[in-house]
């Protein structure tokens, strides 16, 4: 993400008898650690999920002093 090596992780939960799925990836920069989340039911994430993978995979950073 960014440019940088992430870790991630899928987490499905059951909350109102709807299955949930949280999505998150975290990086570290040289001045930060930043966290990517989104989340929504199976319903809404059929609908939804390309275009959270694609604005996540848009990211770009910019940080003052790394090329």
């Amino acid at each position: 993400m960014c440019g940088f090596p992430f870790e991630g992780w899928d987490v499905e939960f059951v909350c109102l008898e709807l299955i949930n799925t949280a999505t998150l990836r975290a990086f570290e920069t040289p001045g930060f650690t930043a966290v990517v989340l989104y989340q929504g039911n199976d319903g809404e994430l059929q609908e939804t999920r390309s275009v959270l993978e694609a604005i996540s995979s848009s990211l770009s950073l910019s940080v003052p002093g790394v090329p």
